[in-house]
């Protein structure tokens, strides 16, 4: 499966901020258990700390936070405050807390994985691995209430194969399966980082290219349409794509108005006999900033 523009890790700043504070709650848990005497123990709240540092660390720095943390039984034979008869019996205490530690660092791991691949899929089209129309419309959401504040354009691509009944009746659904693949993995490729490529059902996909005016759009949209089409030809297909590119100055209200109009000028395109593109402005461009003398 193709992965997605969804991505589960955590920031940086996110990891940092998770382990300084593990480090800074362990010890102080391992200072309060100390000042609490010999009839008090608070080793089980270490947990607190190892799980922070292991949930939104990752598995490395929960083991630092564990061997930390068990490394706290120490202290009571250092300062003398409890005689061990033997020394094996204060490290074996430590191995067997770290032991403890690291099997539930292992499954806390597990359980991360499962959840951000479950959500992940929640996300992701089944058949071409590209966002699916939720995730999408969360993206799109947040890029066109980007443009709206800062008064950038946003372009919208919507794209159509012509002829993709024929192919599912002619050849069987799972060539037109692979079709869809094919078609999804070139717009991937073909498309920048910031853009969000959807597949919004059947044989509709979209790009949506985030503060980009006309100029650039005329320019990634022919590209990909090229692509699209040499993709497709080479497997002796008879199909072919229809672009219908809506640049926005001024964005709607809502990201179903956006699709809404650049589903109109596809089916321009289409009517105009298929296998085009044709792109609108929407809205009118800023003025310029004057140039300095």
């Amino acid at each position: 499966m193709m992965e997605p523009n969804y991505r589960p890790d955590a920031p940086r700043n996110q990891k940092a901020f998770a382990v300084l504070g593990s480090l800074l709650l362990s010890l102080l848990i391992v200072y309060v258990d100390y000042l609490s005497g010999l009839e008090v123990h608070l080793t089980a709240l270490l947990l607190i700390p190892v799980y922070f540092a292991s949930w939104y660390g990752g598995f490395r720095y929960g083991i630092s936070i564990s061997f930390l943390c068990s490394s706290s039984l120490l202290i009571d034979p250092l300062l003398e405050r409890k005689i061990y008869p033997h020394l094996w019996e204060v490290f074996w205490n430590i191995v067997a807390l770290f032991i403890f530690f690291v099997a539930f660092n292992y499954l806390l791991i597990r359980l991360k994985r499962e959840l951000d691949h479950t959500r992940e899929l929640a996300r992701t089209d089944n058949l071409t691995g590209l966002l699916n129309a939720r995730a999408f419309f969360e993206l799109a959401e947040q890029e066109r209430a980007q443009a709206v504040r800062y008064g950038r354009p946003l372009s919208l691509c919507f794209l159509d194969l012509d002829n993709f009944k024929q192919v599912n009746d002619k050849l069987g659904h799972m060539i037109g399966d692979e079709l869809l693949r094919i078609v999804a993995e070139t717009l991937r490729k073909e498309v920048r980082k910031s853009d969000v490529v959807v597949r919004l059902g059947g044989d509709e996909f979209a790009v949506l290219f985030p503060e980009t005016g006309p100029e650039v759009a005329d320019t990634v949209v022919p590209k990909l349409h090229s692509a699209v089409n040499l993709a497709v030809q080479q497997r002796g297909w008879a199909v072919t794509p229809s672009f219908g590119t809506a640049t926005f100055y001024e964005v709607p209200g809502t990201v179903n108005d956006m699709l809404h109009h650049a589903d109109q000028v596809m089916y321009e395109a289409k009517r105009e006999g298929k296998n085009r593109i044709k792109s609108v402005v929407l809205g009118v461009p800023p003025p310029a900033a004057p140039k300095e003398a």
